[in-house]
C-alpha cells in the first residue's frame, strides 16, 4: 500500500516534467503552484469522499462492528477506480457498487452481497443529491454575482 501511494505521488510530481519533455515545441511555461493546488484538492476530495462513505456505512451497527474503517475507505476508492475504467458503464454505475460490495462482503460485511449493494447504491443516491445541491448553489452564486456586478 505504501508503495502504491509513493508511486502515485511520484507520478503526480513527474507528470508535468514528462509532458514538457514530450511536447518540447510548446512556449508555455509550467506553473507549479496551480498544479500542486489542483493535486492537493483532488487528494482532499477523494479523502473526503472515502471518509463520507465510511461514516455512512458505520452508521449501521452490524457494519460498524465488523469492518475496519480503513478497509471500508479502501474498498470505496478501489471500487470507484474500477468503475472509471469500466467504459461500458456510465460513471461506473453498478460496477463500482458491485466491486465495493464484493470487497466488503469478503471482509466479513453483514447482509451479504445483495444487502451491501443496496446500501452502497443508496449512498450513491445521497451523493447525487449533494452534487445537484452543489451545482444549484454554484448557479445561484453565479447568477447573484452577475446581477450584483450589473
Amino acid at each position: 500500500f505504501a508503495l502504491v501511494i509513493a508511486g502515485g505521488l511520484i507520478a503526480l510530481t513527474l507528470a508535468p516534467l514528462l509532458l514538457r519533455l514530450y511536447n518540447k515545441k510548446t512556449t508555455k511555461s509550467f506553473h507549479a503552484l496551480p498544479y500542486a493546488l489542483s493535486a492537493i484538492l483532488v487528494i482532499v476530495q477523494w479523502s473526503l469522499a472515502a471518509t463520507s462513505f465510511t461514516l455512512y456505512l458505520k452508521a449501521y451497527p452490524e457494519i460498524n462492528a465488523m469492518l475496519p474503517s480503513t478497509q471500508t475507505a479502501g474498498a470505496y476508492l478501489v471500487s470507484w477506480a474500477v468503475g472509471y475504467v469500466a467504459i461500458f458503464a456510465p460513471q461506473g454505475i453498478g460496477v463500482a457498487e458491485s466491486v465495493s460490495a464484493s470487497l466488503l462482503s469478503e471482509a466479513g460485511g453483514p447482509g451479504g452481497f445483495g444487502g451491501l449493494i443496496v446500501l452502497i447504491a443508496t449512498f450513491r443516491a445521497i451523493v447525487f443529491v449533494g452534487d445537484i445541491g452543489a451545482w444549484l448553489a454554484a448557479v445561484a452564486t453565479l447568477h447573484f454575482t452577475k446581477k450584483r456586478a450589473s
